[in-house]
């Protein structure tokens, strides 16, 4: 509700102390943004107007940073004029800055509609922020907009139409809050309600307006969102998550706000492009790969018309364009010859094909679990993305999705899964096993997420192993034991009858500097004691 009525009429109500301050400067240097500057002989005070759709708001900034470059000067014919008066026009969202010679009108209308006009002090329109070439020349007087009270407006419409209609100006936020501490029901028609009750009706609304406006402490109210929702009162069913005692820092704070959030989903929207590009291009992959038909069913065709061109006689003999014959079903087929080659060279390119068809074919299939799972990692990274709400998750989402150079990360990131020994503890539990020096370092230095438990048998060579859950939650004690005896099967220990397995969340494990392939150090630990074994 930043430019909502009652929240102009504070704003209007504190402009009060800038009247007889000279304007030293007003310029734009943010997209829809402009900068008043005020002096009063002492100091130096700055109006904020905003005119972004969304966003339609004005308000005091106690310190103001001017840039050194991609800053617009405005409204020259202004400055260094005295400010007269500042007043909130005919109980709509237009705030007036009479000077000696010139006007500025501050339109917060939103929807696209708000504007700053200059004017002479005879409404002559002298420049815009907006629409300039529309508005120069004309006068600008702003249109006195048609107000009701609840008695005379007429009876079809619904008390909800008609407070709406009416000087009330609530909203919809302020309008359930009347309803709700005086029980009424908007959906009455006004026919239905009797010319007392609506008197009734009136005085209450007037009541809570000035309540309203006579406000000193502005809230934060929790709506659900990341962005607050701005109320000069608190509001029932809505948690207040901070409260301030001036207004401009209650309408600055929650501009930052919108801006923090704003800036955070446009990284993840350029994330998410990323992402659903993956997806989309591996599911056509992976549809391409799953309907082989068309491929076996010309695999088929090609061999049939290379075998059927072999049991020809003569087959030294050039035959034309096509051969005309009958299939091993005793049916008709038209088999197509290049002219230029024999029916045995015809025969031979044929069974080219058919054996070019097939090593795509198995090309193919070899691609179909990399693309799956390329699907799946962008579909995980998606899910991830879309719960994040600062951009310290954004550092650590990149961190572990876009780390890699772009030309390897695929290979690093979805496919290492296949260079390990892979056992199913459970329903919700994986253990990976490395193969050796290198694959060990491999898993836990790329493919070991931090909460992963990291497991290897204690004091003795053997395998990394990486025991992954479904949710991220901790293993129960029972696939926790039955992980440690892979781990221990898996060592040099195997032959022993119980063997120390040591364990650990994987961000307690580190890799020294310089230190050979395979090698790290637990920095955090706990032993489990098992037999070693595999089933």
């Amino acid at each position: 509700m930043l430019n909502h009525q009652f929240t102009l009429s504070k704003i209007t109500k504190d402009f009060q102390y800038l009247c007889g301050c000279e304007l030293v400067a007003i310029f734009s240097q943010e997209k829809e943004t402009l900068i008043l500057t005020f002096d009063d002989g002492e100091m130096l005070h700055y109006v904020e107007v905003s005119i972004l759709n969304k966003r339609d708001t004005i308000f005091i900034r106690t310190n103001f940073a001017r840039a050194k470059s991609n800053v617009q000067d405005i409204f020259h014919e202004v400055k260094n004029e005295i400010l007269q008066e500042v007043s909130l026009i005919h109980n709509d969202r237009i705030i007036h800055f009479k000077f000696v010679n010139r006007n500025i009108w501050v339109l917060l209308f939103g929807n696209g509609k708000s504007n700053i006009i200059l004017t002479s002090s005879h409404n002559k329109v002298l420049d815009s922020f907006k629409n300039k070439k529309e508005l120069l020349n004309t006068n600008y007087i702003p249109i006195k907009r048609d107000i009701y009270k609840l008695v005379d407006i007429e009876k079809n419409i619904t008390l909800k139409e008609a407070i709406n209609k009416s000087d009330f100006f609530f909203g919809k936020y302020y309008l359930n809050e009347l309803a709700f501490r005086f029980k009424l029901d908007l959906s009455l028609k006004l026919s239905e309600i009797s010319k007392e009750e609506l008197i009734r009706i009136q005085n209450l609304s007037y009541q809570f307006k000035v309540e309203c406006i006579n406000s000193n402490i502005f809230c934060h109210l929790d709506v659900n969102s990341n962005i607050p929702l701005l109320s000069l009162i608190e509001l029932n069913g809505y948690n207040v998550k901070s409260s301030f005692e001036n207004i401009s820092e209650a309408i600055q704070r929650k501009i930052s706000q919108i801006h923090f959030v704003e800036d955070i989903e446009k990284e993840k929207a350029i994330l998410a492009t990323y992402f659903d590009k993956i997806i989309r291009l591996n599911i056509n992959t992976v549809n391409k790969i799953k309907d082989l038909g068309d491929v076996n069913d010309r695999i088929a065709q090609s061999r049939q018309n290379a075998e059927i061109l072999m049991s020809q006689t003569n087959l030294k003999v050039k035959s034309g364009d096509n051969l005309s014959t009958l299939d091993w079903n005793n049916r008709p087929i038209n088999i197509k010859l290049n002219p230029k080659l024999n029916l045995l060279d015809n025969a031979q390119k044929y069974f080219n094909k058919a054996k070019g068809l097939n090593k795509e074919n198995e090309i193919l299939l070899k691609r179909l679990p990399e693309a799956e799972n390329k699907v799946k990692f962008a579909t995980e990274a998606l899910e991830k993305l879309f719960n994040i709400s600062t951009f310290d998750k954004i550092k650590e989402f990149k961190s572990e999705y876009i780390s890699a150079k772009p030309e390897n990360k695929n290979k690093i990131a979805l496919n290492l899964e296949s260079k390990f020994r892979k056992f199913i503890i459970d329903e919700k539990n994986t253990l990976y096993v490395g193969k050796n020096a290198e694959t060990n370092d491999e898993l836990t230095q790329k493919f070991a997420k931090a909460n992963d438990i990291w497991l290897h048998a204690r004091g003795v060579g053997g395998s990394h192993c990486v025991l992954k859950t479904i949710g991220g939650k901790a293993p129960t004690k029972e696939s926790l034991e039955r992980a440690a005896e892979i781990s221990a099967y898996y060592s040099q220990a195997r032959g022993g009858s119980y063997v120390p397995v040591a364990y650990c969340q994987k961000k307690y494990v580190r890799k020294p500097k310089g230190a050979n392939i395979g090698a790290v150090i637990m920095q955090k630990e706990e032993v489990i004691m098992v037999e070693p074994k595999l089933n």
